[in-house]
């Protein structure tokens, strides 16, 4: 049983990653700075061990973006606001204590930008964002698809964003420790998430440079240093 406990911690938290890899909604509340008293099951025997769950850190990090050009020039930017959360997760018996702290990296505030001398205004600009779990899946399950009608904002620039409801993991830390056995101690870090984009100028799709594809393939990123 010893053994099989940290296979089956990754395997609960790769889960609950999962359910929100592609994108979920939460409320403002939930991105702000917070830390929670530690929950414990204490209903069994300190003999037999106790569980307890406590929520370390809840904060803003910085805006981030993704940058992108189509082969007629028109540039491209993914603006987002990365948030951190770190938990930790104790299995506590009298001789020894098991430990997994897990730091988890979202995007929220998704902006789209689209900009060119040309767009002056008089153009109707959509873009399709899509975001899957997996790369060559979209199943409604791992796959997150908003169509937005992008807005003149001026400067050759049009602009929309997803709305507060979008909630996407970026990349997840564990790092367990095993105090009876360190040999069993690991540092895992799992990017998550695949993001594609494609925008249509009054009916005209723009082309990615890399590809020759209406689609733009790429990965939204956190930078570390932005983050405790």
């Amino acid at each position: 049983m010893r053994q099989l406990l940290p296979s089956f911690m990754w395997i609960f938290g790769a889960l609950t990653a999962l359910a929100s890899a592609c994108g979920t909604s939460a409320s403002p509340s939930s991105l702000s700075d917070a830390r929670r008293e530690p929950i414990c099951d204490r209903d069994r025997p300190v003999e037999m061990g106790v569980w307890c769950h406590e929520v370390l850190d809840r904060r803003p990090g910085d805006w981030q973006h993704a940058r992108l050009k189509a082969t007629d020039g028109t540039a491209i930017s993914v603006d987002f606001l990365t948030n951190l959360e770190r938990t930790q997760d104790d299995y506590i018996r009298p001789t020894y204590t098991r430990s997994f702290v897990r730091d988890t990296w979202r995007a929220s505030n998704v902006w789209i930008n689209v900009q060119a001398p040309h767009l002056n205004g008089t153009q109707e600009v959509r873009a399709v964002f899509i975001r899957k779990s997996y790369p060559y899946s979209c199943l409604p399950m791992d796959c997150y698809v908003r169509e937005l009608q992008l807005a003149h904002a001026g400067g050759g620039r049009y602009t929309g964003t997803l709305g507060a409801s979008f909630v996407g993991t970026l990349n997840i830390v564990d790092d367990y420790r095993n105090s009876a056995n360190p040999a069993e101690n690991y540092r895992r870090e799992t990017p998550y998430g695949f993001e594609e984009l494609a925008i249509v100028v009054d009916g005209r799709w723009l082309e990615d440079p890399m590809s020759g594809e209406h689609d733009f393939k790429f990965r939204m990123d956190v930078i570390r240093s932005s983050h405790p």
